[in-house]
């Protein structure tokens, strides 16, 4: 008995669903660590976009200006953090399509990049500003508050237009951008594009191994049964 369960056991372990399942798990993981980090900054940012918290933290005091000035560092840590999870990704995912190389995974994959990431400005966008802060600058942040009392937490389009890496998509992104930039906005656009991606290829590699993921299912319900 005990060497029928080993046996099991190994199968399991070598079987192609759960291969499948590591892969899977390990993107989903990566996609794990930009979600949290796009929550991060939303409620990072939150904080000064409520007029009451905002006051309640003594941002925008004029009589002790380095709040507000510490606050807008914490905003950039955190941008930086969700820009550099999401070049991060874009590497894991390619390394998860590369191993479908030859299947109509790869090829329906680049077909699916290529209108929703390649040739979108939001995207392109994404990518170079992670190499601006990298290579240019810490973009210039800074706080509002209009008539209405209401707050805001922007980037100083302008500023970043001064850089020469931008590509022709992701200048035109920022062009379409007010002259002061709610981060707010395209963090959580590109979330939930990132999202809808990471839903696509899920279902993909599971309809891709269906077959292995059945044997493997059976497997267990065996070994559950010992």
């Amino acid at each position: 008995m005990q060497s029928e369960i080993q046996s099991i056991r190994e199968k399991i372990e070598n079987s192609e669903g759960m291969k499948c399942i590591a892969k899977m798990n390990y993107h989903n993981r990566c996609i794990g660590i930009l979600n949290g980090n796009c929550k991060d900054l939303a409620e990072k940012l939150s904080i000064g976009e409520n007029f009451a918290e905002a006051m309640s933290y003594g941002l925008m005091d004029q009589k002790n200006a380095s709040l507000t000035a510490e606050y807008l560092e914490e905003i950039i840590r955190y941008l930086h953090n969700f820009l550099a999870s999401a070049s991060m990704l874009i590497d894991i995912t390619r390394n998860l399509i590369k191993t479908y190389s030859n299947t109509k995974i790869y090829k329906k994959y680049q077909e699916k990049i290529n209108l929703d990431f390649i040739n979108d400005e939001l995207s392109n966008f994404i990518g170079r500003f992670r190499n601006y802060i990298l290579h240019c600058g810490v973009p210039s942040a800074g706080m509002r508050i209009d008539v209405s009392a209401n707050t805001t937490v922007f980037l100083s389009r302008d500023e970043m237009l001064k850089w020469s890496g931008w590509n022709a998509k992701s200048k035109k992104y920022l062009n379409s951008c007010p002259e002061e930039i709610r981060i707010t906005e395209f963090a959580r656009l590109y979330t939930k594009k990132v999202d809808n991606l990471n839903q696509w290829i899920n279902r993909e590699i599971k309809e891709y191994h269906a077959k292995d993921l059945a044997e493997l299912y059976k497997l267990q319900e065996q070994l559950r049964e010992n």
